[in-house]
């Protein structure tokens, strides 16, 4: 069940919110489209029946851009779009590791403790798994080796 939740929030999380769901909302003045850049509600798709509906504007339209593969697909409609969460099982079970730097109940102290990470060199990204999170950042820090070196010179320097 584990496992099932984690790839559908992953699909999710990839598909709306890394990959640009975005909205051409208002007109102004000038008759111009303005592009508003929206990210899902948290914490959709935590229930297998999760639904939320994206309802344009009277006269305006939703355009919708994501990335399947390497190729580019775009969705504009005036209809109400109603995104629904898909349970898939891995094909195989994947292991994650990361370093946790903090644990923080709010956005702002994990900020804040992100740019004293920052300052001592270290390169960290904020995360929210359940509580606000600051983690060595994965790209960076990417192989098991590299991870531990990090662990070993921050236990080092106190």
């Amino acid at each position: 069940m584990n496992t099932f939740f984690w790839r559908s929030a992953y699909k999710i999380l990839t598909t709306f919110c890394l990959l640009g769901l975005t909205a051409a909302s208002i007109r102004v003045n000038n008759n111009q489209d303005v592009e508003l850049k929206i990210g899902i509600v948290q914490r959709f798709g935590a229930t297998p029946t999760a639904k939320l509906q994206l309802t344009p504007t009277q006269g305006d339209r939703l355009q919708l851009k994501w990335t399947v593969g390497n190729q580019p697909q775009t969705l504009v409609t005036a209809n109400p779009l109603q995104l629904e969460t898909v349970m898939e099982t891995l094909p195989q079970p994947k292991i994650q590791e990361v370093v946790v730097l903090g644990d923080f109940r709010t956005f702002e102290t994990a900020k804040d403790s992100s740019r004293n990470w920052r300052c001592q060199g270290i390169k960290v990204e904020i995360a929210q798994p359940e509580r606000w999170q600051v983690w060595a950042k994965r790209d960076v820090y990417s192989t098991p080796l590299v991870r531990r070196l990090l662990l070993q010179s921050i236990q080092a320097s106190g």
